[in-house]
C-alpha cells in the first residue's frame, strides 16, 4: 500500500465493530484498513454497497470511533470533528430556512469569526464557485447543481486541509455530474487542499483522483490500489482518448467484479 511521508490523513490497521444486539452478534465493517492521503493529492475509494466506504469517512470526519486501529491527521489523533477537515455529502444537506450566504456562512459563525468576516469570506467562496450573484437566494430556488455547489463552498470556506467527500455528486444528472467533475477538480487545485472521494463510478474516481482504492466487502477492506497518470485538472476529452484509460477502467472493474464472484 502507498505511503507518504508527509501525509495530511493517515489510516493505519483500522477496524470497525459494530454490534447487534437484537441478533446477538458482533459484524465488523471495516478490518484492519491501512492508507495515507498526502498533501495536495485527491485519492478516490470506491466499493460495493455495504462495503463501509461511508463508515470509513465518518470516522475520519470524527463522527464515529474506530474500533481498532488509529486514524490521525496532520499527525494527530482524530478524536472528533474538526475545522481541518471538511465534508461534502450526497443530498446537500443545507438549511432551507437560511440564504445561500447564510449558509456557507455558517461554520464560520459557529467557530466566532465576526459577522463582517464571515460575509466576506463566504462571497469570496461563493465567486470560487461561479454563485457570487445567488447569496440571497435560498436553496429551493437553485437547481442542484447549484445547490451542491453551495454545499462545497460551505465545506471549504472555513479553509480545511482535507475535503471528505461522500458521493458528492451521485444526486445529480450526468451532464451536470461531468461539468461539477472538472469544476471541483480545478477548485481543489485551486486551494492546494486534500481530498478523500467516495464514489460509486470508476469513470469518477479515474477522472477525479490521483489515486483509486478499491474496497471489498464482508468485512470491508482495501484490495487494490491503482495510480492514475494524469496531471490534474485533467480534460475529459483527453482522457477518454487515451488507450490508459481502458486499461485503468478494466482493471478497476475487473477488481471489483471479483470482490463480487467471492461473495457468491
Amino acid at each position: 500500500m502507498h505511503t507518504t511521508k508527509s501525509a495530511i490523513l493517515s489510516v493505519s490497521s483500522v477496524t470497525k465493530i459494530f454490534h447487534d444486539r437484537r441478533l446477538r452478534r458482533s459484524i465488523a465493517a471495516i478490518r484492519d484498513v491501512s492508507f495515507n492521503v498526502g498533501q495536495r493529492e485527491v485519492v478516490g475509494l470506491i466499493g460495493p454497497s455495504g462495503c463501509g466506504k461511508s463508515t470509513l469517512l465518518y470516522m475520519i470526519g470524527g463522527f464515529i470511533r474506530p474500533s481498532h486501529g488509529i486514524i490521525e491527521a496532520s499527525n494527530a489523533p482524530i478524536n472528533g470533528p474538526g475545522a481541518d477537515r471538511g465534508i461534502v455529502f450526497q443530498s446537500f444537506a443545507l438549511f432551507p430556512w437560511k440564504t445561500v450566504r447564510q449558509n456557507v456562512e455558517f461554520g464560520l459563525r459557529t467557530q466566532g469569526v465576526p459577522k463582517s468576516e464571515a460575509r466576506s469570506r463566504a462571497q469570496e467562496m461563493l465567486s470560487m464557485v461561479r454563485l457570487d450573484n445567488r447569496g440571497d437566494y435560498f436553496p429551493r430556488q437553485l437547481s442542484g447543481g447549484m445547490q451542491q455547489r453551495v454545499a462545497i463552498a460551505r465545506s471549504l470556506v472555513t479553509g480545511p486541509r482535507l475535503l471528505l467527500m461522500d458521493e458528492p455528486l451521485g444526486a445529480l444528472d450526468a451532464q451536470t455530474r461531468a461539468n461539477l467533475q472538472l469544476e471541483v477538480s480545478k477548485l481543489i487545485s485551486d486551494l492546494s487542499i486534500s481530498v478523500l472521494l467516495v464514489t460509486h463510478s470508476i469513470d469518477e474516481a479515474i477522472f477525479m483522483s490521483d489515486r483509486v482504492l478499491v474496497m471489498a466487502s464482508e468485512p470491508g477492506r482495501i484490495i487494490d490500489e491503482v495510480r492514475i497518470p494524469w496531471s490534474r485538472p485533467r480534460a475529459r476529452s483527453d482522457v477518454l482518448a487515451d488507450p490508459e484509460y481502458v486499461r485503468l477502467y478494466d482493471r478497476l472493474s475487473a477488481a471489483l467484479h471479483q470482490d463480487a464472484d467471492d461473495a457468491d
